[in-house]
């Protein structure tokens, strides 16, 4: 998602830092980056309007400073690491800045009311521990609404649903219980809440709603497929929920532009033909209800490049058409099935791949060369270590086939596993001598 830092990117910032010495004493000198070179100036004020970027750390707690007030050129303001507490107030003069873009506080303020260009307001991280003030509905202007981890209960007032300019809304790690209805929003995270019962309805009517996350609540079902989601949506997030549903092609029927979807952690079963309509870029399902035979509408997937559906009750051989998927994944994990037979396919771009606990025989699976982590552990792989007599350097760092059928002689080629943080070789039948190459 998009940084409210970016309102100032490509801009020339003169940027002044303030510690707690100055503020409290006003007795350092100052520098200000103007034209190239810096020129070294009194702290009495009188140059101060050429600063556009201030950010203040480590204020004492009482020491807000007044003079900020005057800073009329002033775009990008971060009091985040001062000593404010709530209750404490802000000067009246900080609704002075005609023309800031950007601010991140410890406390809330009607001052804010004033400013009419800011775009990006950061409450994070504070301890508000009440409803979301409905004043907030009022800035009108703002792009930009970063209120997680502040504590907010409730539901999300009315009045915010105002605010046609609202693109992103961050309210993640709260204790909000309810959802709004926001007809321009693009970007709503509502993870880590108290959000219960049905996806709320009204997001249904968020037409330009792109992303959506909602994990870590306590759903239990999805909307129904009359209502679905809306047609703009590209990443929908339900994962660590309660959901007991069963999706069909009808719920995301008209989600033709879907290609994140995360519902890891539920109790949610899919029902998809074998020529799924939907091309996926990242797929997470793990401990969803995929099996037993392994899903016909996943092996027709030809854009993946994360898919977890491990602990997802596949009873099953994987089907050779599985190697299309596997020309883009850079992630893969099918881990805690009973997946069985050989695996042998061709992965060149695969970074971290987690087979273990299946039931996988036959020989070990070469080890690709970008690959970083592997995990072949507790399957029924056997034979000699013939597929990792690799003459190249790996990039491998963690490598865990225990828990196998393996025997015979380790390899003496262990200079080519430099990266090599992690290795896990126990419960098999290897004999023979540990070779001089691992010490390397």
């Amino acid at each position: 998602m998009a940084t409210p830092q970016g309102a100032l990117r490509g801009r020339e910032m003169r940027c002044l830092r303030f510690n707690k010495a100055f503020l409290a004493v006003h007795t350092e000198m100052i520098f200000l980056i103007h034209g190239g070179r810096k020129r070294k100036n009194a702290a009495n004020g009188n140059v101060l309007d050429v600063i556009i970027a201030l950010v203040i750390d480590n204020l004492l707690v009482g020491l807000f400073p007044e003079f900020i007030g005057s800073l009329t050129n002033l775009v990008h303001l971060d009091l985040s690491n001062t000593g404010t507490q709530q209750g404490e107030t802000i000067p009246y003069q900080i609704g002075n800045l005609s023309n800031l873009q950007y601010l991140n506080l410890r406390v809330i303020s009607h001052e804010l009311k004033n400013l009419s260009k800011l775009q990006c307001l950061s409450l994070s991280n504070n301890y508000f521990n009440g409803p979301i003030p409905v004043f907030i509905g009022s800035l009108k202007s703002y792009r930009y609404h970063d209120l997680s981890y502040s504590g907010f209960s409730g539901v999300i007032p009315h009045d915010l649903e105002n605010l046609s300019k609202l693109q992103h809304l961050d309210l993640s790690y709260n204790l909000v219980t309810g959802g709004g209805n926001f007809e321009c929003l693009a970007e709503l995270d509502l993870s880590r809440n108290m959000l219960e019962g049905r996806i709320p309805e009204s997001f249904a009517y968020m037409t330009s709603l792109t992303h959506l996350e909602l994990f870590g609540n306590q759903l239990s079902s999805v909307l129904s497929e009359a209502t679905g989601l809306p047609s703009s949506l590209v990443e929908l997030d339900l994962s660590m929920n309660s959901i007991r549903s069963t999706i069909s092609e009808a719920h995301l029927f008209n989600i033709s532009r879907l290609e994140y979807k995360h519902a890891s952690f539920n109790s949610l079963a899919f029902e998809f033909s074998s020529e799924c309509p939907f091309q996926f870029t990242q797929l997470s399902l793990a401990s969803c209800k995929l099996g037993p035979k392994f899903p016909n509408w996943i092996r027709n997937q030809r854009y993946i490049d994360h898919l977890d559906i491990s602990n997802s009750q596949i009873s099953d051989t994987i089907p050779i058409s599985f190697s299309n998927l596997l020309t883009a994944v850079y992630h893969l994990n099918l881990s805690s099935n009973k997946i069985r037979g050989s695996f042998l396919f061709d992965f060149p771009y695969i970074e971290e791949m987690d087979l273990s606990s299946n039931y996988f025989d036959k020989p070990l699976p070469p080890i690709p060369t970008n690959c970083v982590k592997l995990n072949l552990s507790q399957n029924k792989f056997s034979g000699t270590l013939i597929s990792i007599s690799v003459t190249e350097n790996l990039s491998i760092g963690f490598l865990d086939i225990s828990n196998n059928k393996l025997f015979g002689a380790l390899p003496d080629n262990w200079m080519y596993f430099q990266g090599l943080v992690f290795l896990n070789l126990g419960y098999n039948n290897f004999s023979g001598r540990i070779p001089r190459s691992i010490g390397n």
